[in-house]
């Protein structure tokens, strides 16, 4: 993904010490340590396709900003803009894809979920040095800012058929358990 390969090229592209990759990383380890716990509640009553949406758009944010960074600070605030929108997505995805799935096939759901996100894991490192190498570090920051607002309108494209599915969804779940 973009922190394990491009980020730190990037920052060493610049002149910073692999101690300040190390420095910026602490930053998205404490904020999911200190925000993670509460990230849940926080958006448990709104809609998950605008969570996402907004988380989208701040991951991108926080990516883009890279294009920008000319210190460790800057690099630092960018991880905190993007570890946000990482906190805020993950546990919505999650229950979205839980909640969408039918009861008897929800282990299966989730394992294509999770295994479709590894898959990005395992190709984002090797897509993010090519272009860091060919095209340079504003098309890779870029492209990521790119690539995450046009997933947030495709989160909100989806968001009515999405509400409708979970709605049907519960409706089931509420009939089955009391009948």
């Amino acid at each position: 993904n973009h922190i394990s390969v491009s980020l730190p090229l990037s920052i060493t592209a610049i002149g910073l010490l692999p101690e300040h990759y190390g420095m910026v990383m602490a930053v998205n380890g404490v904020l999911i340590i200190l925000l993670q716990p509460f990230a849940g509640r926080t958006v448990a009553a709104l809609r998950p396709a605008h969570v996402v949406a907004i988380a989208s758009v701040l991951t991108g944010i926080g990516l883009g900003a890279n294009v920008f960074a000319h210190s460790a600070l800057h690099f630092g605030l960018a991880v905190v803009i993007w570890t946000i929108g990482e906190i805020t997505m993950v546990p919505v995805l999650s229950t979205v894809v839980a909640e969408l799935a039918p009861a008897d096939a929800r282990g299966r759901y989730q394992g294509v979920f999770s295994m479709v996100g590894g898959l990005g894991g395992l190709v984002a490192p090797t897509v993010g040095a090519v272009i860091l190498d060919r095209a340079g570090a504003t098309w890779l920051w870029t492209s990521c800012l790119a690539t995450c607002l046009v997933m947030a309108l495709g989160y909100l494209f989806l968001d009515a058929s999405l509400e409708r599915r979970l709605a049907t969804e519960r409706m089931a779940e509420a009939r089955a358990g009391t009948g």
